[in-house]
């Protein structure tokens, strides 16, 4: 009978490789860097091991150590960003992304769906940012409790979102996060009828966001577009104000300058009437 088990020294090699990459996951959510002990108690590795796979990840450049602390190094992101490089669609979106930011004065994001999380790939800040909204390029969120995850979420297959509720659980982030399935579904049906989404503090309780997706040239959902500012600096109501009608329309340029071209017509957007 055929053994097609790998040798024993292969086994060992791929679960050193599997615990670098987690040693690299887990200093990624670090910025600050972590120490040897806050990685061992995150991974559940070994101390020796920890530190044995740390130094090695050191020597090829991926991981840097300063001061007893250790963090992503500059090989990481070089790898990183040669997956950037070859993502059309960040290039092409920036002038819109930049144009966003000029006409509405907040922060623009652009995110991917990657592993049931929201990716950010390109970010415009605010002339007048502020301290809490410091989420970088690259950095991962939850999509049920953001705007662009909603955003995502909702132009989705329905076998995707159900994967999505079954894997992911919705945790209160504020008093406002949707924490059920079923109401999250009705969510998700409101957003493709007004074509965006909306998050009104349901991650961060000071912030609130508009969302649009953004098509390919197959029809496809393959990234969002969002306006994110401080609650006082937004407007409110979010839904069906010009704002709304800013992101959605930069959703739809992007989306057209990587070759959509929408049979249906486009999803209206009603400015309220002033008081």
């Amino acid at each position: 009978m055929r053994n097609n088990r790998a040798p024993t020294g292969a086994r060992s090699q791929v679960k050193s490789l599997s615990r670098a990459l987690c040693l690299l996951e887990t200093l990624r959510e670090s910025p600050e860097g972590s120490t040897l002990s806050t990685l061992c108690q995150r991974t559940s590795l070994p101390k020796g091991t920890a530190h044995r796979l740390l130094t090695t990840l050191i020597e090829h450049g991926f991981v840097e150590q300063a001061h007893h602390r250790y963090r992503i190094g500059v090989k990481a992101f070089v790898v990183g960003n040669a997956f950037l490089a070859h993502l059309d669609l960040r290039a092409r979106a920036l002038p819109y992304l930049m144009e966003l930011r000029n006409r509405s004065g907040e922060s623009v994001q652009l995110a991917i769906l990657e592993n049931m999380q929201v990716v950010y790939i390109e970010r415009v800040l605010s002339h007048s940012p502020v301290a809490y909204m410091k989420s970088r390029v690259g950095a991962m969120l939850p999509a049920y409790c953001t705007a662009l995850g909603k955003a995502l979420l909702a132009f989705s297959s329905p076998e995707l979102v159900q994967r999505y509720l079954d894997a992911v659980p919705l945790v209160a982030q504020t008093p406002h996060t949707i924490t059920s399935p079923e109401h999250l579904l009705q969510e998700l049906d409101s957003i493709r009828r007004r074509g965006y989404a909306v998050d009104r503090g349901e991650r961060e309780l000071s912030v609130r966001c508009i969302a649009a997706p953004v098509f390919n040239h197959e029809g496809t959902a393959i990234a969002a577009v969002s306006v994110a500012g401080p609650g006082e600096r937004m407007p409110w109501p979010l839904e069906d104000s010009p704002l709304a009608g800013q992101v959605v329309e930069t959703a739809r340029a992007i989306s057209a300058a990587i070759g959509y071209a929408p049979e249906a017509a486009a999803v209206s957007i009603v400015a309220p009437a002033k008081l």
